[in-house]
């Protein structure tokens, strides 16, 4: 049974790997694609490099997700699959201003449909959770807890709500620090400056 996974795919370039030639993508465009809806909120002009990123950000993602450039467009990040549209900024732009090395900017968003403003379960999560409900007898209690970045772990078949919380903020503390030392140490302090390996309780059940 699975207890805990890290983090979900980062994207991410510098500028020595941009192509120089631009694209100029206007502001402020809606996007119906599947499983929510993507906003472009910025017109900075975009290398070919970054446009084709923004293209697979757009086509691959599901839950919230954001997409960070810097000013001339030559570097850029992105995060997708997390729980909540605060969680994909920081997590971007941090990642982001790791390789500018100077401030970046939201380019744009993909939202899950009907959830704006919610907290939305990845699919990573939602899966993990059917792994500990499953596991669960009845009566008994289990929880996920996860941390910004999209990684989690689960408790199950607790006698009490609070065992459960206790194990899946441990699984996820576990999964947070293999995360933590799998990136450079500039990741490292930039993640750790904006709180992203913190775990939280985000929920909680008792099977019938």
């Amino acid at each position: 049974t699975l207890k805990r996974a890290s983090a979900v795919l980062a994207v991410r370039a510098s500028a020595v790997l941009a192509v120089l030639t631009a694209t100029t993508v206007s502001a402020t465009a809606f996007e119906q694609i599947k499983g929510g809806v993507f906003e472009q909120v910025s017109n900075i002009t975009l290398s070919k490099d970054a446009q084709r990123s923004l293209n697979r950000f757009r086509r691959d993602n599901a839950a919230y997700g954001a997409y960070f450039v810097s000013a001339d467009g030559s570097d850029w990040a992105w995060y997708g699959g997390l729980f909540s549209q605060a969680d994909a900024d920081k997590s971007a732009k941090a990642l982001c201003e790791v390789d500018a090395g100077a401030p970046c900017t939201l380019f744009a968003r993909i939202t899950p449909g009907n959830a704006v403003g919610k907290v939305a379960m990845p699919a990573s999560e939602r899966a993990g959770l059917r792994e500990a409900l499953r596991d669960t007898t009845s009566g008994r209690f289990g929880a996920l807890a996860a941390y910004p970045l999209g990684g989690w772990g689960s408790g199950f078949d607790f006698d009490t709500a609070e065992g459960a919380r206790e194990r899946a903020t441990l699984e996820c503390a576990a999964a947070a620090a293999d995360d933590r030392a799998g990136e450079d140490s500039d990741v490292r302090k930039a993640f750790d400056r904006n709180r992203l390996y913190d775990c939280k309780v985000v929920h909680v059940f008792q099977k019938q």
